[in-house]
C-alpha cells in the first residue's frame, strides 16, 4: 500500500467533484476523465508497495583518517594507529600479527631478518 498514491488518486477525484458543482454540472464532460483517472491511481495505491527508505544516523560522529588509520579485526571499528588493544571490545593486537610483519629467521645460522628478506643478511643464505 503507497499513501503517496493513495493520496494522490484522491485529490484528482475531489478536484473534478468539485470542478462539476461549481460549474453547475457542464463541466462533467471535461472532469468525467479526471475522475476515472483519479480513481485508477486511487486504486493502484492499494497495490503498488511503497519504497522503503534507508534510515541513516546523522548524530553518530565517524573518525577521520587523521586521528586514526587501522581497524580492528574483530569489531571492525577504527582506532588508533598505535593501540595495542582495541578501546571497544578489548581484543589484544599481539595475537592477530599477520605472517607477512613476522620475522624470517634463517635456517642456516638462524639470524632474525626483516619479512621481505630474500637472503640473510649475516650468512648469505637463501630464506
Amino acid at each position: 500500500m503507497n499513501s503517496g498514491v493513495i493520496a494522490g488518486g484522491a485529490m484528482l477525484m475531489l478536484v473534478s467533484i468539485f470542478f462539476t458543482i461549481f460549474t453547475l454540472g457542464f463541466g462533467i464532460v471535461c472532469t468525467g476523465p479526471l475522475f476515472l483517472i483519479g480513481f485508477i491511481i486511487f486504486i493502484l495505491g492499494f497495490v503498488i508497495p511503497e519504497e522503503k527508505r534507508e534510515v541513516h544516523n546523522y548524530n553518530r560522529t565517524q573518525p577521520t583518517p587523521a586521528t586514526s588509520s587501522r581497524y580492528c579485526p574483530s569489531c571492525g571499528r577504527s582506532i588508533p594507529f598505535n593501540a595495542s588493544v582495541c578501546p571497544y571490545c578489548g581484543l589484544k593486537f599481539q595475537d592477530y600479527i599477520t605472517p607477512s610483519d613476522k620475522s624470517i629467521y634463517c635456517s642456516r645460522c638462524g639470524f632474525e631478518n626483516k619479512p621481505d628478506s630474500i637472503f640473510c643478511t649475516k650468512c648469505g643464505n637463501k630464506l
